[in-house]
């Protein structure tokens, strides 16, 4: 596929994500990056439709802080006595956009299968660069299994945790930050380790190193060039094989059980397959899934693509199911 077809191609599936016609930005400067937040096409609250009714929703909670910060995120509690194993989750947006509110319909669809559901509104680059959301993200999973109970979570079970793009790159690298140190980003309140049940990792960015060498953009270069550099800083290079910033790069034996899962037109596909390679030879139950017809951010859109609605399906059962285990 050419350049200029790749482009056509990356457009109409923006628009389709979008809801409205989208031309791939020529970003260049880390300031078009914090303007473009604003940009109609990019509130994807309009897909929050059609939400179950059986989830209460708890909105910009503050759980605690961490190096003088506040640690923000939407809970959502199913209906029911309880209680119920409880899910972290980080929404993608290459760690400069996005809020956990463009991904309420998909946390609110897990919670509604009998999990709590922690939807991390963690701090963006370039204005907070690596490791500030990662240490946010270490910080809830273990609010989580230290207090989750005030939201009728069930803290005698491991905790879950799963993402989307540069949030699946975030739940990956707080599985290894914990396993590689229990006392991982000690200036907050809460310290230790924790103990995960499952990994629902959607589409991620897991190996910088391999980015680089096989970049297949699925939004005009950004991932290889801007991202690295509002994420990782001026010197983004020397940070890519840390295992907190390409968590394929660790020692992936200690990982739950893992679900996979990358659309057969998503450009970043040989993240997901290095990931999945590791960690199947780590020893790892892992699953796979690679739904045809689907590219990147498919989880946005279940209401309008089936294909889509029918994978997330399977991800949730395949949950259920681990989340089920624990409970046994």
């Amino acid at each position: 596929m050419d350049a200029t077809t790749s482009r056509e191609t990356n457009s109409s599936w923006l628009s389709l994500v979008a809801n409205e016609k989208v031309t791939p930005p020529e970003l260049t400067t880390l300031q078009e990056v914090i303007d473009f937040r604003s940009d109609p096409t990019r509130d994807l609250s309009r897909h929050n439709v059609d939400l179950p009714e059986n989830v209460t929703v708890h909105e910009d909670v503050v759980l605690g802080e961490t190096s003088g910060a506040p640690v923000r995120a939407e809970i959502y509690v199913p209906d029911g006595e309880g209680p119920f194993p409880m899910v972290q989750y980080m929404h993608g947006g290459g760690w400069c956009w996005g809020k956990a509110l463009y991904v309420r319909k998909l946390g609110m669809s897990i919670a509604a299968r009998g999990h709590v559901v922690v939807n991390v509104d963690y701090s963006l680059a370039p204005e907070h660069p690596f490791p500030r959301a990662l240490e946010e993200c270490v910080y809830v999973a273990r609010w989580m299994a230290r207090r989750g109970g005030e939201y009728n979570g069930a803290q005698d079970l491991p905790v879950s945790i799963g993402g989307a793009s540069a949030g699946a790159n975030l739940a990956a690298a707080t599985i290894v930050a914990l396993a590689e140190d229990p006392e991982a980003f000690p200036e907050s309140d809460l310290s230790g380790p924790v103990d995960f049940a499952a990994a629902l990792l959607l589409y991620g960015i897991f190996n910088f190193p391999l980015l680089m060498q096989e970049p297949h953009s699925h939004a005009g270069g950004f991932a290889e060039t801007l991202y690295n550099r509002a994420y990782l800083g001026p010197h983004w290079l020397t940070k890519h094989r840390l295992t907190l910033v390409s968590p394929a790069l660790a020692d992936l034996s200690t990982f739950p059980p893992a679900y996979l899962v990358v659309g057969d037109q998503d450009a970043l596909f040989p993240q997901t397959f290095d990931m999945a390679k590791g960690l199947i030879e780590a020893g790892v139950s892992t699953t796979l899934a690679v739904p045809t017809g689907l590219n990147h951010s498919f989880a946005y859109i279940p209401h309008q693509l089936p294909d889509a609605a029918r994978e997330l399906d399977r991800m949730f059962e395949w949950l259920v199911r681990q989340t089920h285990k624990e409970r046994s």
